[in-house]
């Protein structure tokens, strides 16, 4: 057998994050970038890092999303299949390190840990606080903690397959340098001069962060950094060629979707004398925001240091750049400062389907009312309400220390709205205009409309799914056959004869749903059938609204699907059993229904949502009715003994010829008669 003889190399392993690190690993990469004896493996959030410029002969990049094991753990098999290491470098923020260790120890050969060196790198300031409070414990307690930490740690390296427990601990991130040649870069190295062992075992291996000034990067290299971080432009010319001071201004909001354009005026209000200002932010919209000759976007990932390395030619004695490098303090720090000053928190502790009856109403209320809309809910579904163009912000329901008071300042104006409570959920009218009485707007079919934001990305990604599964030119249905409210739930049994009838003739079927929910006792059933397209949890709700325009027909059960329809034209057959489906089918074309058909079901007490908050239907020997009116207990309410039967005895049969009806009648429009969204 011919032997296989490998090319020696060095690896270098890149987990590209945010800001300071992520410089100093480009910096790095540069340096090697040409060099065919090293290959580069980058971790990289989807859109964050220019491949353009990547020397394609020698570097790969692994995104990352929820295949980020899979992926890195093939790449790592690929590779040492090819190549014998004599060097394998990790460059990491602590909050990845354990993932990728875990894959190189399982992927690669034992030998390699002999070669293997770790840069460690901080991720934002409150590792350095974190860190400070370590090193703030007695000798003895700290030289404990230690212990019991390497003891784990030892263990873990051994069976790497098994997770860590109670792993990514500080305390851990500070103790690799015992098992691996290690190396610490730290945004603040004061607390070193604390007297404890810990410190002075780590004192020869550690380097600041921000970087020193590279004088030996060339002019090119810069450009190619500043490439590599997709740096617009526009932005570009003013850190190369800057007519006036730069003011660097970081917001601190960590959602993709948030929407600064409100604190980027006050910021423009406040310091537009003061030369060009360059706002990083969060924002994944960029382009879609205003800008001004003074103002320019940045996206989270690039760091401030990169303005170092285009110093101003105004700016040239050591006086000068002190003054610059607190300018840049000055305007990070005053984020934090900024209030709002007319704003509207609608506090929304609901499911998806509550908050986007909200989103509907948002129209006509922004037409009546000024000030800035925040929406107080759970954090699940934050980038969703962001797509909306009323909403302004949004905060964490389950954090509300963080805007305490700003929810004070907005209770005390009465510009706080509490918008669900049993009497918006069980009007007996539209939840759309219960929610607007709780507004105090007017309610009108044709004012009410559902928009959401899309961008090209999401487009693409469900273009492709579509041309993957051939679900062009072919009569598409969309089932949501979810697990969820017993008494808003179809038996499993009966969505597979009903997902049958419709493969029977001649349709393809695609299944939706998440398994993410705010809900736990939401999710997903598992179907092991190659006829059905299989699109549980591949797409976010706003992707799944592109999807819907793709398709013909949505049939659910009373669930979100149905009320994210509102922002597409799919015809939809809904089944519903507590709440009457005229109160809850989307609103689209200025009328409640159109494209759609509710199917309604119930037993001898109708349909019984609205008899939940009345006494005269608990029964005694029943406890489960004598509970608090709770989320919970609604979704379990059912007055009949013979529990859920309006759902359970309808037969998938009578659901097939309520579907045939519906698309035989003058409310069904065909898929070719629809306008696009």
């Amino acid at each position: 057998m011919m032997r296989v003889i490998k090319v020696k190399v060095s690896l270098k392993i890149y987990s590209l994050e945010m800001g300071f690190s992520r410089l100093a690993m480009l910096v790095d990469y540069l340096e090697t970038k040409l060099d065919s004896r090293v290959i580069h493996v980058f971790i990289a959030a989807p859109g964050t890092l220019n491949s353009k410029y990547l020397n394609v002969n020698n570097s790969l990049i692994i995104e990352k999303d929820v295949y980020l094991n899979a992926r890195l753990q093939q790449t790592l098999q690929s590779l040492n299949k090819k190549f014998h290491y004599t060097l394998v470098t990790v460059f990491s923020q602590q909050n990845m390190l354990l993932t990728i260790m875990q894959q190189i120890l399982q992927s690669l050969p034992g030998s390699v840990a002999k070669s293997l060196h770790l840069n460690i790198y901080d991720g934002n300031h409150s590792d350095v606080e974190k860190r400070q409070q370590l090193f703030a414990y007695p000798e003895i307690s700290l030289a404990s903690l230690m212990n019991i930490e390497e003891q784990q740690l030892s263990n873990w390296l051994k069976k790497p397959e098994i997770p860590l427990v109670n792993g990514g601990k500080q305390i851990s991130h500070l103790l690799w340098q015992r098992f691996y040649s290690t190396t610490y870069f730290w945004l603040d190295i004061t607390m070193l001069q604390s007297t404890s062992s810990l410190a002075s075992e780590l004192s020869q291996d550690i380097y600041k962060l921000p970087l020193p000034a590279n004088k030996h990067l060339s002019q090119i290299d810069k450009l190619t950094l500043c490439k590599l971080l997709n740096i617009p432009a526009k932005v570009l010319s003013n850190l190369i060629n800057p007519g006036l001071p730069l003011l660097w201004i970081m917001d601190s909001n960590e959602m993709p979707w948030f929407k600064p354009i409100p604190a980027l005026n006050i910021y423009r209000e406040s310091i537009q004398h003061e030369g060009n200002i360059i706002y990083q932010t969060f924002a994944s919209n960029l382009n879609d925001m205003p800008s001004a000759a003074q103002v320019q976007m940045l996206p989270w990932w690039v760091s401030p240091e990169i303005a170092t390395f285009f110093p101003q030619d105004e700016m040239k004695s050591a006086g000068d750049v002190e003054i610059w490098n607190q300018l840049k303090v000055e305007a990070t720090s005053h984020d934090a400062a900024i209030l709002r000053e007319d704003y509207w928190v609608f506090n929304m502790e609901a499911s998806m389907g509550d908050l986007l009856f909200l989103l509907s109403t948002l129209p006509t209320f922004r037409a009546k009312y000024a000030g800035e809309i925040v929406i107080n809910l759970p954090k699940i579904y934050h980038s969703l309400a962001l797509r909306s163009p009323y909403v302004d912000a949004v905060w964490d329901i389950d954090h509300p220390i963080k805007h305490y008071e700003e929810l004070q300042r907005a209770i005390k104006k009465n510009k706080y709205i509490n918008i669900i409570d049993w009497q918006t959920v069980l009007a007996p009218e539209h939840m759309q205009s219960a929610i607007c009485t709780k507004l105090s707007i007017s309610y009108r079919e044709t004012e009410q409309q559902l928009i959401l934001q899309k961008t090209v990305d999401d487009q693409k990604r469900v273009e492709q799914f579509i041309q993957q599964h051939q679900l062009l030119n072919v009569k598409t249905v969309l089932l949501h056959p979810a697990i969820g409210a017993p008494n808003r739930s179809w038996p499993q049994q009966h969505w597979s004869a009903l997902c049958n009838n419709f493969l029977d003739n001649g349709w393809r079927v695609v299944f939706i749903g998440s398994n993410h929910n705010k809900y736990k006792q939401k999710g997903m059933p598992v179907w092991d059938d190659p006829r059905i397209v299989d699109a549980i949890d591949v797409f976010s709700p706003i992707e799944s609204t592109i999807l819907m325009d793709h398709c013909d027909l949505l049939v659910s059960c009373d669930a979100g699907p149905v009320a994210l329809a509102a922002n597409s034209n799919i015809a939809i057959c809904a089944l519903y059993s507590n709440i009457p489906g005229q109160y809850r089918l989307p609103i689209r074309k200025g009328k409640m229904g159109w494209n759609a058909s509710a199917i309604n079901r119930g037993c001898q007490f109708g349909q019984c949502g609205e008899t939940f908050i009345n006494e005269a239907f608990r029964i005694p020997t029943r406890p489960e009715t004598q509970q608090y009116f709770s989320g919970e207990a609604f979704a379990k309410w059912c007055p009949n003994e013979n529990e859920y039967a309006c759902l359970n005895e309808y037969s998938p049969a009578h659901f097939w010829q309520a579907i045939q009806d519906f698309l035989d009648s003058d409310h069904y429009i065909p898929f070719a008669d629809r306008l696009p969204f």
